[in-house]
């Protein structure tokens, strides 16, 4: 295989390995013969490349046959795997590109799964997931921090989406357990403050529950909310040095390293890493921590995108690769 394909190909075939079981034929473009395909096309071509992308979770529309809106978008983003012009072209190009990876996953996928667990990519890490809030709201209070006279509720309600009204607590839990299953098959211990709705967890007590638990890190996922629809994008909210310099450095880094991956694996905008004081989690925690934005609610485009299953396991995809980033680097700190 090309070399300029090798990174894009090992990103591409993880990303299939995540959504097909080893030894599944549906990986074989090639054996369709389909030609170029363009904007505007129909047939049984365009239906095939349609169900490609649907199993590798790049589509989630009609495979109807006709080469619209929403196949030029999942070309695009498979392009952007491939490493080729993102144009939304199935040319000849983008055909050769693909039938590259395909080759190559012929070649690993059958033993992709075994190679991680022995190799283990995270082994002897413990990684902790906070699916942000909860079915209802607690509006008790405690402390903000071990030493704090201020009190704030011990979990709020969370926000909705301006055109789904899907509650955030049910988006921060479906990329939760699709975090957690890239994590557990790369060989590391995940500790989940929940894995239902149905819960009342404080704040303090997420945090204390990943004290005890020895995480190495932990990510609180949430979804942003603004009174005005314009603002879009995913940023991460990191502990600030003065409120809790034990952990800042090694936050900091992870929030880096979470935030570019993730933008980078959905194409959300990039909107920084912040610096919160006042955060009850981030206060009480004794190990590296972040909270990670994934997008606006109050904003059409990433409500909807943010309740679309393909979507969260590009959210799930982008937030992992960030963790493994972070770890790879981690020598430094």
């Amino acid at each position: 295989m090309k070399t300029r394909f090798l990174a894009a190909a090992i990103s591409f075939i993880l990303l299939l390995a995540s959504f097909q079981p080893c030894g599944s034929g549906a990986l074989a473009l090639t054996e369709l013969h389909v030609g170029s395909l363009y904007p505007g096309a129909y047939g049984d071509d365009v239906k095939a490349l349609q169900s490609m992308l649907k199993e590798a979770g790049l589509y989630d529309d009609l495979v109807d046959g006709i080469y619209g809106p929403a196949t030029v978008a999942s070309v695009k983003k498979l392009q952007k795997y491939l490493g080729v012009k993102a144009d939304g072209k199935f040319g000849p190009k983008t055909l050769e590109a693909y039938n590259s990876v395909v080759t190559e996953a012929k070649n690993i996928q059958s033993g992709l799964e075994t190679q991680f667990e022995r190799t283990g990519l995270l082994s002897g890490r413990i990684i902790g997931i906070d699916a942000g809030h909860q079915e209802y709201k607690d509006d008790e209070h405690e402390a903000i921090g071990p030493e704090s006279a201020r009190t704030k509720a011990r979990m709020s309600e969370g926000s909705k989406g301006v055109k789904t009204g899907n509650e955030e607590y049910k988006i921060t839990l479906a990329v939760a357990l699709k975090l957690a299953d890239l994590l557990r098959d790369s060989g590391a211990e995940v500790v989940m403050t929940r894995v239902s709705n149905h819960v009342r967890l404080s704040n303090r007590e997420r945090a204390q529950m990943m004290n005890n638990a020895g995480a190495d890190v932990w990510l609180r996922l949430h979804c942003d909310y603004s009174n005005s629809g314009r603002f879009s994008g995913a940023r991460v909210v990191s502990p600030s040095k003065r409120s809790n310099p034990g952990i800042h450095y090694k936050s900091k880094a992870l929030g880096e390293a979470v935030l570019d991956s993730f933008c980078e694996a959905t194409n959300a905008k990039n909107n920084s890493l912040w610096y919160r004081s006042d955060q009850t989690g981030f206060n009480w925690s004794r190990v590296p921590v972040i909270t990670l934005e994934m997008g606006y609610l109050s904003n059409i485009g990433d409500d909807l995108k943010l309740n679309r299953d393909s979507y969260q396991n590009e959210c799930a995809r982008g937030i992992f690769n960030g963790i493994v980033k972070f770890f790879d680097d981690s020598d430094q700190y």
